[in-house]
């Protein structure tokens, strides 16, 4: 919320940007997304060891993964996130600049708490199904290239 905040107050005393350009930023990512053009999204340089994913028990993994935020110091693998990091700079109200910011909390909030209620009914550690999971959230890349482009035909044609 923090970073909504941040964002909208930034909008509000330099200008909100033209709608046309957030619906260019929407295009731009949604041919990302799509793997229409080739970028690969390293993330942050300080993002979360991969080993570290399989350090303690279940509702240990469960508190150090919210503690992990919105993920802009862990690896940003999705270009929309990209847009709602600048969302706020052109919304109307406080609201809603924080209403995306709320979104993708949940979005990245479901997959671990089903993962780990999954593990826990099993008696394993949340790692063990970790690669079911994420060839799971490897499809969800044409989902987002349809959601970018509504939002860039929403922007750019006001």
């Amino acid at each position: 919320m923090a970073t909504a905040t941040v964002g909208y107050l930034l909008g509000e005393v330099a200008g909100e940007p033209p709608a046309w350009a957030l619906g260019g930023v929407a295009l731009a990512l949604a041919l990302v997304a799509g793997g229409f053009v080739p970028v690969r999204l390293e993330g942050s340089p300080w993002r979360v060891p991969r080993h570290w994913a399989a350090l303690g028990p279940v509702p240990y993994a469960g508190v150090f993964g919210v503690a992990l935020g919105t993920g802009l110091a862990t690896a940003l693998s999705s270009p929309g996130l990209y847009l709602v990091v600048l969302w706020p700079l052109g919304a109307p109200n406080w609201l809603l600049a924080v209403i995306p910011f709320l979104g993708v909390a949940a979005g990245r909030a479901f997959p671990l708490v089903l993962m780990s209620a999954r593990s826990f009914s099993r008696g394993r550690h949340p790692s063990a199904d970790l690669r079911r999971f994420s060839r799971w959230a490897g499809r969800l890349d044409i989902a987002e290239t349809v959601i970018l482009i509504i939002l860039a035909v929403m922007w750019i044609g006001g």
